[in-house]
């Protein structure tokens, strides 16, 4: 689930009024998501002046962590000056702030130092780290945050194929399929079909490409250029799958983030054509589970950028994230 800007900041807040607030966020999305626009509205939340940018809201109060050495890693001592200042007495209404930046590039040493300040955190104190690539970090370090991650720009709009999938999954908490394990297997199976469909059109266009530049070059150009362009091709083709790949697991984590939203009352919505699903799986699901089953797809995601099996990483993340 991926929330635009504004959403998350009415959720901070109500979490805020209701005294719910975190000690620690993992504010996380691709760039031009708006990560420095939330975080600003999260230091006014807690009652600091925010400036127009992180480096003019800095203060006594608020303290920023950042790459800075020529290796573009966060060194250990940048924490433990940090910890030492969250750790000073301030007046009693006063809460601090401790924003890391480029979390992810926390060296090893850094990170240890800063699990400890996650683990016995300060009074009064908002910790948040700022990050692309929440994978990066240590899972002892993410599982003692509130992740929120933002919408990146140009978000895509599903197509004939994402909108038959959904169409699946609408079917799937509306009570149009049967339910239990055959149920979510096949569901797995259609997503795998998805996958499978996206690859061999993106080959086919990639292979029409090589077609022509091979029909336009092979008699005015040696035999080594068409094979780093056949190379070339190759990895194209293995790029563009993985992002549409990645595109095709956002849209499960968002159909379960609309169901999230319908739960607190929140209009705004990925997939308003499907709302009777999303507000289904809402009725069926307590936030705590959905919240679960949300963990289940980012740790989908996580496991498909490694060796593992897919097929059968994708039959175990369905079963847990949309099991009834």
């Amino acid at each position: 689930m991926a929330f635009q800007v504004e959403t998350a900041v009415k959720l901070l807040r109500r979490s805020r009024d209701e005294g719910r607030l975190a000690h620690a966020y993992l504010v996380c999305g691709p760039a031009g998501s708006g990560k420095e626009a939330l975080v600003l509205e999260m230091i006014a939340l807690v009652g600091q002046r925010r400036g127009e940018t992180l480096d003019a809201s800095r203060s006594e109060f608020v303290q920023i962590v950042r790459p800075e050495s020529r290796s573009r890693r966060i060194k250990v001592d940048a924490i433990r000056e940090m910890e030492k200042r969250l750790h000073l007495s301030v007046p009693q209404a006063v809460t601090k702030v401790g924003i890391i930046e480029d979390a992810d590039r926390l060296g090893e040493e850094a990170s240890n130092a800063f699990l400890k300040t996650l683990e016995e955190p300060p009074g009064r104190c908002l910790l948040i780290l700022v990050t692309e690539q929440p994978e990066q970090l240590l899972p002892t370090i993410l599982s003692r945050c509130i992740r929120v991650p933002l919408v990146g720009p140009g978000r895509v709009t599903p197509g004939e194929r994402e909108t038959a999938f959904l169409t699946e999954l609408h079917r799937h908490f509306t009570g149009g399929r049967k339910k239990g394990v055959g149920a979510v297997w096949g569901l797995s199976q259609r997503f795998a079909e998805c996958l499978r469909e996206e690859k061999a059109e993106i080959a086919k266009v990639h292979e029409e490409e090589m077609k022509r530049e091979r029909e336009l070059y092979q008699k005015t150009t040696d035999g080594d250029w068409l094979k780093r362009r056949e190379d070339f091709h190759e990895s194209l083709t293995a790029a563009h799958y993985l992002h549409r790949r990645a595109v095709l697991v956002e849209l499960l984590i968002a159909w379960l983030g609309d169901a999230l939203r319908s739960q607190h009352g929140i209009g705004q919505v990925e997939f308003p054509a499907f709302r009777e699903g999303t507000e289904a799986t809402g009725r069926i699901f307590p936030p705590v589970e959905l919240l679960r089953r949300i963990e289940a797809l980012e740790q989908l995601r996580h496991q498909l950028g490694t060796n593992a099996n897919e097929a059968l990483i994708l039959d175990v993340a369905f079963m847990d994230a949309f099991g009834i």
